[in-house]
């Protein structure tokens, strides 16, 4: 008995369909989001509409290609996962992740729990992603290689960091990676240390400049029902256009910032 025929239709549709994924994967890695229909279209070789046969909607075939991405770091992180160098391990990964976020801009919007919401990943792959990575982080606190207090979504998160920062006016610096790296590290046995409360942050007082005091003389002649700073109730110099001032300066202009802050 013969083997049964190929579909010609069927057959011809998987092609297309791989080369679309093909096509979007290399154009959402250089251009994000921003890429269109029909530039996937020309890259793969067919018409818009077979696009839309196959994808009906943007977020099917983006989320299609960073489900792709996610789960292949995974798999590179399961690989990892048996590593005798627990914190070996896990920075060679950080730093895998850091390198395959610089050139793949899908990647990238996947990483930030903020991004645009077409690049945000199906769940599962997602959360495949999140237990291998998760498995590498416990293994290296474990180790006493990686501070206590570290979380998953955190090291997502200063992946991107990484990237912000390491990218400046003279090309991609991975020392200001290994920096960034480097505050992952354990300092004195494993101590979690706490954030900063920012409602109790000294505001150091601020030299005094010329045209500071010559508006303060101004302020001395106007009459007492003039504007007046709404923190120290200190007079402010009406200005002629735009909203009218409410604070005298940039010190009380913090103080208030941090009053709002701790009333929320």
């Amino acid at each position: 008995m013969g083997k049964a025929a190929v579909d010609p239709k069927r057959a011809d549709a998987r092609r297309n369909r791989a080369r679309l994924l093909e096509a979007a994967a290399d154009l959402l890695a250089a251009q994000g989001v921003a890429v269109s229909f029909d530039e996937i279209a020309r890259r793969a070789g067919v018409g818009v509409g077979t696009v839309y046969r196959h994808f009906p909607a943007r977020e099917d075939l983006f989320r299609t290609v960073v489900d792709s991405g996610l789960r292949q770091l995974a798999e590179q992180a399961n690989a990892l996962a048996g590593a005798e160098d627990a914190g070996d391990a896990f920075f060679r990964f950080f730093y895998l992740m850091v390198d395959q976020t610089v050139i793949n801009k899908a990647l990238c919007e996947a990483f930030d729990p903020q991004g645009v919401a077409e690049m945000r990943p199906d769940r599962d792959a997602d959360r495949s992603f999140e237990a291998a990575l998760g498995a590498l982080l416990a293994r290296a606190k474990a180790a006493g290689r990686v501070r206590a207090d570290l979380d998953v979504a955190e090291v997502r998160m200063l992946v991107i960091a990484s990237v912000m920062v390491a990218r400046g006016h003279h090309g991609f610096s991975w020392r200001m990676v290994a920096l960034i790296a480097g505050a992952l590290r354990p300092d004195d046995g494993m101590t979690p240390v706490p954030a900063p409360d920012v409602t109790k942050l000294m505001v150091l007082p601020v030299e005094r400049h010329e045209t500071d005091r010559v508006a303060e003389s101004r302020n001395e002649t106007e009459e007492a029902g003039g504007p007046r700073c709404t923190v120290c109730g200190e007079p402010i110099e009406a200005g002629g256009t735009g909203r009218p001032a409410r604070y005298c300066g940039a010190t009380c202009r913090q103080r208030a910032h941090r009053r709002r802050a701790k009333a929320g």
